[in-house]
């Protein structure tokens, strides 16, 4: 806390969607709309490597670029920086931001005992908040399944919430769901589907 890196990762490093938020280029122009987030631009001032995103997609930002290890994030505005993978070369003390390190990535294995011929089981999977996520996959087979970008086939998706919030939700009132073997439940539109051992 009350720190940053000096390791900036520069503009030309980030991928183009990320770049798209440089404060220097979204809102020196005047950006206008909900996903400006403007109040972070610092005019007259700006750096060439400072995003206007709030936290959550600072963060988002910094997982999905392998290049990025950290990113410094100003503790009252959506601000932020990211940094070069690996330990900062240098800490600067300075109260207006916090450093925020990059969590491992947690290994995904498939659960070889809870697969079945038809269904592939995966853990351990942890969301850290709520909300409905897209849920791809990559094969092996084909590619590394290094980036993001390998995990090209969407197969569903999955709405992390408390029970009764889901009761409130209208596509999951009217769902069938059985408990799944590593915890929470699994809803379909009709009947559970019955799996074929392998």
């Amino acid at each position: 806390r009350d720190t940053f890196c000096s390791g900036n990762l520069p503009a030309a490093d980030l991928p183009a969607e990320t770049a798209a938020h440089l404060c220097s280029a979204k809102c020196a122009g005047g950006c206008t709309g909900p996903t400006c987030f403007c109040d972070g631009y610092f005019a007259g001032f700006e750096s060439d490597t400072a995003l206007c995103l709030p936290r959550s997609e600072c963060q988002l930002a910094c997982d999905q670029l392998v290049g990025c290890g950290s990113f410094d994030m100003h503790q009252d505005l959506p601000r932020c920086h990211l940094n070069a993978a690996g330990p900062c070369e240098e800490t600067v003390m300075d109260t207006s931001y916090d450093l925020v390190i990059k969590a491992a990535p947690t290994t995904r294995r498939l659960n070889q005992v809870a697969t079945t011929g038809d269904l592939l089981r995966f853990s351990p999977i942890r969301f850290s908040s709520s909300g409905t996520f897209k849920v791809c996959f990559c094969d092996s087979t084909l590619g590394a399944c290094q980036n993001i970008a390998d995990y090209s086939a969407e197969v569903g998706e999955v709405h992390v919430t408390g029970v009764s919030c889901a009761l409130q939700h209208p596509r999951l009132t009217n769902t069938h769901c059985y408990q799944q073997v590593n915890g929470g439940l699994s809803c379909w539109g009709g009947s559970a589907p019955v799996f074929n051992p392998a």
